[in-house]
C-alpha cells in the first residue's frame, strides 16, 4: 500500500539522497575515480580509492534504505488495525479505507515526506536543501504531523495520539536519566 501512494520511493533521507548519484559526495568521489583513470598508471591507486569509496557510500545508502523501508513496513502493519477501529468507531469500514492517509501519515512519523507528492518542484527541493533549512523533508513531515493534529479526521486523532506518547516518552527518558544521575528533575519549564 504504501509503494501505491507513492510513499516509498526515495524513502531515504537527505543525507542519504545526498549520497546518491546526483549528490555532492558522489560527484566528489566520481571525480577523484576519473582522476586517477586519466592519470594512467600513476594514477591507479587514486582510482582504485575513489571506487572503494563510492562502493562503500553505495553500501551505506542500501543498509539506511533497508532500516527505513523495514520500519515504514512496521509502522504500517502497527498502525493499520488502530487506524480500522478508528474508522470503525466513526461508521466508516470496508472498502472505504483511506489508504493513501495512513501511507502519508507513516511517511510523516518516519520523517521521509515525499516532496513530490506536495507538487514541490526538485529546483525548489534543492534551494530548500540548500540554503532555507536544514533536512526540509524532515522538518516539513515534523510540521505536517503538527498540523495534522488539528484536523477532526483520523489522521489527526493519530497525530494526536503520537505527539502525546512522544511526550510522554521524553518526559520518561528525562526522570530516567535524571534518576540514574542521582540529580534532581527540573520540570519548571
Amino acid at each position: 500500500a504504501l509503494a501505491r501512494h507513492n510513499q516509498l520511493g526515495g524513502a531515504g533521507s537527505e543525507y542519504i539522497e545526498g549520497l546518491q548519484k546526483s549528490g555532492l559526495l558522489n560527484k566528489f568521489l566520481g571525480g577523484i575515480t576519473a582522476t586517477g583513470q586519466r592519470t594512467g598508471t600513476l594514477g591507479t591507486p587514486v582510482r582504485l580509492l575513489g571506487e572503494a569509496a563510492q562502493e562503500g557510500v553505495r553500501r551505506i545508502e542500501t543498509q539506511f534504505d533497508a532500516f527505513l523501508l523495514a520500519g515504514k513496513v512496521e509502522m504500517w502493519e502497527g498502525l493499520e488495525p488502530t487506524f480500522r477501529a478508528a474508522m470503525a468507531a466513526r461508521g466508516l469500514s470496508g472498502a472505504n479505507f483511506p489508504e493513501a492517509e495512513l501511507a502519508e501519515h507513516v511517511a510523516k512519523m518516519t520523517g521521509t515526506l515525499n516532496m513530490n507528492n506536495l507538487g514541490v518542484s526538485p529546483t525548489l527541493q534543492q534551494v530548500a536543501g540548500g540554503f532555507l533549512m536544514f533536512a526540509p523533508k524532515y522538518r516539513m513531515a515534523t510540521y505536517g504531523v503538527m498540523v495534522d493534529a488539528f484536523r477532526g479526521n483520523i489522521r489527526g486523532e493519530l497525530a494526536r495520539n503520537s505527539l502525546a506518547r512522544m511526550a510522554a516518552g521524553g518526559m520518561t527518558m528525562y526522570l530516567a536519566m535524571g534518576l540514574a544521575l542521582n540529580q534532581k528533575p527540573n520540570l519548571n519549564p
